[in-house]
């Protein structure tokens, strides 16, 4: 039994305390905080009294049985925490140390992702276009990108990826590319759409969500609300509702608002 199979088969609107607790430690796990998670698995576990009133000791399951939930939730949160450490390497801009934990740990996406590498690549020349001293270096490895996006099989692609190599090696071409006209490629949001992109390819060849449960909860219900509130549905007696800001005369007219996850999150 894994944490996302008690998820995916609940009925959130008749949601148990296993199941809703469930789906905070999928929260964490898959946000990578790892302490947090352990703590919380350890003290909401549920607990076994005796006849005496002591807990009882449970023993731990057989090999044959498969893996316990704690087992699957560390397996998880060391999954979750290599994630996280590639995701800050390349926010740093520190694309070699984040190559060197993908092809020990997660080898499949950058010999299997063909736009993913390419990126990567792109990255890492971005990343070294600044020391004067490595200019020779640059102008091979700026050819051998080149030779790489020839390879690729659509034509599409092929056009796509030599427009976006003419951009990134234009940075040779100033002695300070981080003041120069084509500056924006060293943005931080280019580093942090390029760890976006990877963690998310890792997530798919590791054959995970590429979001967690409580996002995809938030997202489905912010969805349904937003269209019940444009067609001016109103909800039973017993909802909690928010008053629209226009009235028929004297009648307030009441509908249901928008959802917010944090104002849910903080509603007593």
């Amino acid at each position: 039994m894994t944490l996302r199979l008690d998820l995916a088969e609940a009925d959130m609107l008749q949601a148990t305390p296993i199941q809703l607790r469930s789906l905070l430690l999928d929260y964490l796990a898959y946000n990578g905080y790892s302490n947090t998670a352990r703590s919380f698995m350890r003290d909401s576990a549920v607990r076994h009294i005796d006849v005496d009133g002591d807990e009882a000791v449970k023993l731990p399951a057989s090999s044959g049985h498969g893996p316990s939930s704690s087992e699957v939730l560390e397996s998880t949160l060391k999954q979750a925490e290599l994630r996280k450490q590639i995701r800050i390497e390349l926010r740093c801009g520190c694309i070699d140390e984040a190559t060197i934990l993908l092809d020990k740990y997660f080898p499949d996406v950058l010999s299997l992702s063909t736009p993913i590498t390419r990126r990567r690549n792109a990255a890492s020349f971005k990343e070294s276009s600044d020391p004067i001293d490595k200019q020779t270096a640059l102008l091979n490895s700026a050819q051998k990108l080149y030779a790489l996006v020839k390879m690729l099989p659509s034509g599409e692609n092929v056009s796509r990826y030599t427009k976006e190599l003419e951009s990134v090696t234009g940075l040779l071409a100033y002695q300070f590319p981080e003041k120069s006209s084509v500056s924006e490629f060293l943005d931080q949001e280019r580093r942090d759409a390029v760890a976006d992109q990877i963690d998310y390819a890792i997530l798919y060849h590791v054959k995970r969500p590429v979001i967690s449960y409580l996002e995809l909860y938030a997202r489905y219900t912010s969805t349904i609300l937003d269209i019940l509130s444009k067609l001016g549905v109103k909800p039973p007696p017993s909802t909690t509702i928010v008053e629209a800001a226009h009235t028929k005369g004297q009648e307030v007219q009441q509908v249901y608002p928008s959802f917010n996850l944090h104002d849910f999150a903080n509603a007593k």
